[in-house]
């Protein structure tokens, strides 16, 4: 069994940009995390930032992408895709790694929902918490059933 999922805190690089694609409005941006290590060596700190591309379909998130500013941090759950393409200009084929995002989630005390008059159930809740009930919630919902032909075995034995 093998599990795609992601779970990223940064803090958003890039304003979002709406593209229809396919028929469909998408929000495009980037979130950029930061790693600090010690070079034993050069005796020295190293600050390494990884920019993340990021893929939200509006439809189903209900994400209002105008309280999406530069800087604002976020907690996002979601699963890695790879586009291919060949690219005409260059006659060579192309690839790019992105998160498809799931859920998303303001942790600056602002929220990218559209106001529903109450509070999601897990308002303040601190982002380890979230990733780990989020990871159970993945793994619960992967082990669940089994599929094909086992399924009919095990209804047939009920």
């Amino acid at each position: 069994m093998a599990i795609n999922i992601v779970f990223l805190q940064g803090t958003l690089s890039t304003v979002p940009q709406v593209r229809n694609i396919n028929g469909v409005d998408r929000a495009v941006f980037n979130v950029s995390t930061y790693e600090t290590w010690i070079d034993k060596k050069k005796n020295a700190t190293v600050d390494h930032r990884e920019d993340h591309v990021c893929v939200i379909r509006l439809d189903w998130a209900g994400v209002d992408v105008n309280n999406l500013t530069l800087g604002t941090p976020v907690f996002i759950e979601g699963n890695l895709r790879t586009r291919r393409w060949f690219d005409k200009k260059t006659l060579s084929p192309r690839q790019a790694t992105e998160i498809s995002v799931q859920k998303l989630r303001m942790l600056d005390g602002a929220s990218a929902q559209p106001p529903a008059g109450e509070m999601p159930a897990d308002a303040g809740m601190p982002v380890e918490e979230m990733a780990v009930e989020a990871a159970a919630e993945a793994v619960a919902g992967a082990v669940a059933e089994p599929q094909g032909e086992d399924a009919h075995e095990t209804a047939a034995e009920a």
